[in-house]
């Protein structure tokens, strides 16, 4: 049996995923067929969200066409099945708008995008007045739930099986296959500076105190001060660490 490219088995899993969702909602229903688009996982926005468009970002130069990029947080791959799909029709909805209807200002969620939205069957749930961050909500008896139903009948709950690594998914994994007891390891690797105590500093503000006359003053870390008095440069007082 030939192997098979972990890089391919990926990408060709989120392209089943936006093929199968373009035929439920966009094509199959008389709509434009989502138009060719570049995707790739994308860490550039870890802590903020879990995928995002931009359009016309990138050029095919052999036929003269723009093309649309859509990154997609390895951070989000380890949720349900039913919200992963959830995020890839929101943001091929962004898509579809951006190609057929119209590009709105960057980041905004129009009324049009969560038409399209409710089309599909999610809810947009609106967080702030400038319609920016939104979250997306499968809606109850709707299609999209009896999508993702049938979705997980053919392909399993756990499609993507390539997540972002931690310990803690590790373990629960092998936990999960029997191949090791739920209980805590003293013996696992540690990085080299594990046993090197952290320096830590007050997040507002770090003592300093001139050598020669014990003046202090205060401010943030990593500054250079000098004491006007004896023209000696200020050090920083490191607080001794509690064990």
């Amino acid at each position: 049996m030939q192997e098979v490219k972990t890089s391919t088995e990926l990408y060709n899993k989120i392209q089943k995923v936006i093929d199968v969702i373009d035929i439920t909602f966009f094509s199959g229903k008389g709509k434009e067929k989502i138009p060719q688009l570049v995707f790739a996982i994308n860490n550039q926005c870890r802590s903020c969200v879990t995928a995002f468009v931009q359009p016309d970002a990138l050029y095919d130069k052999s036929n003269n066409t723009r093309l649309q990029y859509m990154g997609i947080n390895p951070k989000y791959l380890n949720r349900n099945i039913a919200e992963i799909l959830a995020t890839i029709c929101h943001e091929l909805c962004h898509i579809y708008e951006n190609a057929f209807i119209h590009i709105p200002r960057g980041g905004y969620h129009d009324k049009c995008w969560e038409n399209l939205m409710a089309d599909c069957g999610l809810t947009a749930v609106i967080l702030n007045k400038s319609r920016t961050a939104v979250s997306t909500k499968i809606t109850e008896g709707g299609e999209f739930e009896k999508f993702v139903d049938n979705f997980i009948k053919e392909n399993g709950e756990d499609y993507f099986n390539i997540v972002e690594y931690s310990p803690a998914i590790e373990r629960q994994t092998k936990v999960a296959l029997g191949l090791e007891d739920d209980v805590d390891d003293d013996d696992k690797p540690k990085a080299d500076n594990a046993d090197i105590p952290i320096k830590k500093y007050n997040r507002n503000k770090v003592k300093y105190i001139c050598p020669k006359c014990d003046s202090k003053v205060w401010g943030k870390a990593g500054l250079h001060i000098i004491c006007g008095d004896c023209e000696c440069e200020y050090e920083e007082e490191v607080e001794n660490e509690e064990n």
